[in-house]
C-alpha cells in the first residue's frame, strides 16, 4: 500500500484534530519573563547580593477532566548581580500543578510546584568540583486566555525559591548554605493537541 495515496487526506485530518475539543487533553508551550531576586549566602557571615533576572521555559502539559493541569517544563534562568554585573546561569526541571478558574475565555489561575536546579559553571570553586544543585518551590497566578480551542495565551507572575545545597570553598573548611529567591513575570503561548 502507497503512503501517497493517502496524502491528500492528510488537510482533513489536522482540521479533524483541530475540530474536536475532547482530544485536546495534551499541550506545549513556550513561556518568557524576568524579573529580579537575591542570593543570600550564610557562612563566614550573612550576605545578600540584589539580582536582575530573564528566564526561558520549554513545557508539556497535561489538563485533567476538572480543567486542572500538570505541567512539566525545562528553564534556563540568566541572572546578573546588580552590584557588578556578573552573570550566571541557572537550568532546572519543573513539576507544577495549575488550577484556572472558571469557564469564560478569560480565566485567572494559581500554581505550585517544585522543581531541580544546577547552578552552570560552579564546579570549579568548590572542594568536590561539581556544579551547585538544588530544589526550587514555585508559586504562580496569572490569568489564561483562549484564543482559539487549540491556542492560548498566558500572563502571570511567578515566585521561585531555589536552596542550594551547603558547600565548602576551596581552602576552608566552613560550610556556606545558599538560596535564591526570584520574582519574575511571564508571558507564554500554548498549543493544544
Amino acid at each position: 500500500m502507497r503512503v501517497s495515496k493517502f496524502l491528500p487526506l492528510a488537510p482533513l485530518a489536522v482540521m479533524a484534530c483541530l475540530s474536536t475539543p475532547a482530544s485536546a487533553d495534551f499541550y506545549a508551550g513556550l513561556v518568557i519573563g524576568g524579573g529580579s531576586g537575591e542570593t543570600e549566602f550564610d557562612g563566614f557571615g550573612t550576605s545578600t547580593v540584589d539580582l536582575d533576572s530573564s528566564f526561558r521555559t520549554v513545557k508539556l502539559g497535561y489538563i485533567m477532566d476538572s480543567d486542572n493541569r500538570f505541567e512539566l517544563s525545562v528553564t534556563g534562568i540568566d541572572v546578573e548581580q546588580d552590584n557588578n554585573g556578573l552573570e550566571h546561569e541557572f537550568s532546572g526541571l519543573d513539576l507544577d500543578f495549575k488550577v484556572p478558574f472558571g469557564e469564560s475565555k478569560l480565566r485567572p489561575y494559581v500554581g505550585v510546584g517544585m522543581g531541580f536546579y544546577s547552578w552552570e559553571d560552579t564546579g570549579h570553586l568548590f572542594v568536590d568540583g561539581e556544579d551547585l544543585s538544588g530544589v526550587a518551590i514555585n508559586l504562580s497566578a496569572g490569568g489564561l486566555l483562549e484564543l482559539h480551542e487549540r491556542f492560548e495565551v498566558e500572563a502571570g507572575l511567578q515566585y521561585k525559591a531555589i536552596a542550594w545545597q551547603s558547600y565548602e570553598v576551596r581552602g576552608s573548611s566552613e560550610e556556606i548554605d545558599v538560596s535564591t529567591s526570584l520574582t519574575q513575570l511571564t508571558l507564554g503561548g500554548t498549543f493544544h493537541f
